[in-house]
């Protein structure tokens, strides 16, 4: 996974659990709600109104009372007021009383107020006076009922009350160890998601910077096995391709100073030495001796200019500051100029150089100049590396009308190109060597070349085996 991925996994954990979290408590709160609700206000109302109800039945026995005494018949009318009140307040308390256990109590608290309102009634209607005995009886035990049922409902609303009142203590406690625990857990859950993101960062950093120093000290390695979120296999991945190219370039400079110190310091040395010799006076006294120093003074610098021109050259291709001048140039006459150019150096090696070029050959917006070196260069080539008795072919064709191309090759009876070293043949300073006695070369003929082809819109490729020879192809497009 990459950084962002184990980043964004960890904290959408963490914000699911906050969620979860919140839908936890707004449910415990809500539900804390509704008990706060009901024990401050249903079961505190409850008991306020049965506490009220003692009162009113302790009231209505009083008046009672006073009217079996004077039987005035405002006692009467007040006595059955009052009663209808307790009966309403009755009432109203079984509407509010939702659980069964007291709704029962409160309908048989009703059941026997009713009772006892009739039986005052009852007695008033018989005109006896002071009510008898079993009357008196009979209502002091319906009101010893009344009052314990009473008393028993006040007890239950009580205990309702203090259970509520214990449960959302319960729940206030239950939210904080949970609140508690969640943030434990979201810290701890933070902590391990930087540690291990941080760790699997910083190791794979510290491997790249150890890597670096051996790049700095030449010691060009690649990171293999990296344990790593993505961005740190890219960067190393990176790392590689940088390594690998720095061994390149290290290799490229080991050549240049090779080709440096072998073609430029021989023929240097060639001319110091005949210049030497030619102003000690060693060959005061024979003309040809002296003429033939000249000579080689004379082509040692050729050689030495031509390879700094050959330098120069390349850089400036690399550069992109080589100047071309494109005009309309006949392919085929310019193949047979190359040819007939090195022809000379095929009969001295005792080789075939032929030539396979249709006269209708269409043509080609180029630089003559620098199409003629690109020939020079892989008839040279071809040449070096076949040995006597061989031969070499320059043939050019258009292999498909309709693409606009025409296409050359150069091909050899020559050792060959190991595999391998196909893809380095174009790359400065690699020289083709045949193992035996050959002109070492500078190296920089096919990446000159490479360079020419793709200057004129066209490609360059070889196809090669070893001990078969050799086939260079290029392909330019039509003026």
């Amino acid at each position: 996974m990459t950084i962002f991925k184990r980043l964004t996994a960890g904290y959408l954990i963490i914000m699911v659990m906050v969620l979860i979290f919140g839908g936890y408590v707004a449910y415990q709160m809500n539900h804390l709600t509704r008990i706060i609700h009901k024990a401050a206000g249903v079961d505190s109302e409850t008991i306020q109104t049965v506490e009220a109800l003692s009162t009113r039945l302790q009231l209505l026995v009083s008046i009672e009372k006073k009217y079996w005494l004077s039987k005035e018949k405002d006692f009467y009318d007040l006595f059955f007021k009052r009663c209808h009140e307790f009966q309403d307040q009755l009432k109203d308390l079984a509407k509010l009383t939702t659980e069964a256990h007291l709704a029962a109590p409160v309908k048989e608290i009703l059941t026997l107020s009713q009772s006892y309102l009739e039986g005052v009634a009852r007695a008033d209607t018989r005109n006896e006076g002071m009510p008898s005995e079993a009357y008196k009886a009979d209502r002091d035990d319906l009101i010893d009922a009344l009052l314990i049922h009473l008393d028993d409902l006040y007890q239950s609303a009580r205990q309702i009350r203090e259970q509520r009142i214990k449960e959302s203590e319960q729940i206030s406690t239950n939210v904080l160890q949970v609140t508690l625990g969640l943030a434990a857990a979201c810290i701890l859950l933070g902590l391990s998601v930087s540690f291990v993101t941080t760790r699997q960062i910083v190791s794979p950093i510290k491997l790249l910077q150890q890597k670096t120093r051996d790049i700095a000290v030449g010691n060009f390695v690649k990171i293999e096995d990296l344990k790593a979120p993505q961005e740190i296999h890219h960067l190393a991945e990176d790392f590689n391709a940088m390594s690998e190219r720095l061994r390149e370039l290290d290799t490229l400079k080991e050549d240049f100073v090779s080709h440096v110190s072998h073609n430029l310091r021989t023929p240097l040395t060639a001319i110091w030495e005949a210049s030497d010799m030619l102003i000690r006076g060693t060959f005061d006294n024979d003309p040809e001796s002296r003429a033939e120093l000249l000579t080689i003074a004379r082509d040692e610098c050729k050689r030495l200019i031509e390879s700094v021109n050959r330098i120069l050259d390349l850089s400036r291709m690399e550069g992109g500051m080589m100047d071309y001048r494109f005009v309309s140039v006949d392919l085929d006459a310019l193949i047979h100029d190359a040819v007939e150019k090195l022809n000379p150096i095929a009969c001295a090696k005792q080789i075939t150089l032929t030539i396979d070029s249709p006269p209708d050959l269409p043509l080609i917006l180029a630089d003559a100049d620098q199409l003629l070196q690109l020939m020079d260069n892989l008839i040279g080539n071809a040449l070096k590396f076949t040995d006597a008795h061989g031969r070499v072919s320059v043939t050019a064709a258009i292999p498909q009308p309709n693409d606009g191309l025409i296409q050359v090759a150069v091909s050899d009876s020559g050792c060959g190109i190991e595999t391998a070293n196909l893809e380095d043949i174009f790359n400065k300073f690699r020289r083709i060597e045949h193992g035996r006695d050959t002109v070492r070369g500078t190296g920089l003929g096919l990446a000159i070349a490479k360079h020419i082809v793709a200057a004129h819109g066209g490609t360059i490729w070889v196809e090669s085996e070893k001990g078969k020879g050799s086939t260079f192809y290029f392909s330019l497009p039509h003026a």
